[in-house]
Order: structure tokens, then C-alpha cells, then sequence
């Protein structure tokens, strides 16, 4: 597989980003104190989001290094239970492939359970 200079240069700069924002370095993030909790499952999966980092590469409405939430979910419209199983897993152990040669980085340091609430939520968008 030939990986053009721009797409080396790109996953080094994600890198930087995600080792700077301690996403993806498997180590525990600590949690943001919230001051009220979450009431709805979908205020919890936005909550999630926002708490785990995970904008520093997507955005809702706009690529950014890995597509907008809302393309992700145009694409897995109708989603059953294996996919989302399969999208969990892509979060939690990284992947490559689905969306270009610019992977997505592990992040063992999320709860499946959560991961779960963010994909549901992102999949309603």
C-alpha cells in the first residue's frame, strides 16, 4: 500500500493533536465534572462526545480529519445491531478503510457502553 506525503504528514499532525489531548495513548482520561447530569440518552451520548475528545477530528456538519457525524450517519441510515456492534468496535480499537487511508485511532480508553450511546446519538443526526 503506497501513503502519499500528505497523508503521512496529516496522521502525524492527528497524532500530535490526540497525544496532546491524551486520546488514544490508552491511558484513562479523566472525567469532566458536570454540573447537572445528563437526563436523556441523547443528552448523554452529545455529553459523551464533547467529554471524550473526539471533535478534535470530527465535526457534526464538516469533515475535519474524519468525516462530519452526519455523513457517518447518512451512511449507516437504518443501522441494525451488528453495525452499530462494528462501529463500537471501530471506535474502541481503531480502523482503516472506511472512510479513506487516514485511520481512526484506538481509544481503549472508552467504556463500550459509552462508545455504544455515542454512536446511537450520532446515528440520529
Amino acid at each position: 500500500m503506497k501513503i502519499s506525503l500528505k497523508t503521512i504528514i496529516t496522521l502525524l499532525v492527528c497524532s500530535l493533536i490526540l497525544i496532546g489531548s491524551g486520546c488514544g495513548t490508552g491511558e484513562p482520561q479523566q472525567k469532566a465534572k458536570r454540573s447537572k447530569p445528563a437526563t436523556t440518552k441523547k443528552a448523554r451520548g452529545l455529553a459523551l462526545i464533547q467529554e471524550s475528545g473526539c471533535q478534535t477530528c470530527h465535526q457534526f456538519k464538516e469533515k475535519l480529519i474524519g468525516p462530519a457525524y452526519n455523513e457517518v450517519a447518512k451512511k449507516y441510515a437504518g443501522a441494525d445491531e451488528d453495525t452499530i456492534a462494528m462501529l463500537v468496535g471501530t471506535i474502541i480499537k481503531g480502523g482503516v478503510g472506511n472512510w479513506g487511508e487516514i485511520p481512526m485511532t484506538p481509544h481503549p480508553q472508552l467504556a463500550e457502553s459509552d462508545v455504544e450511546k455515542m454512536v446511537r446519538y450520532i446515528l440520529k443526526q
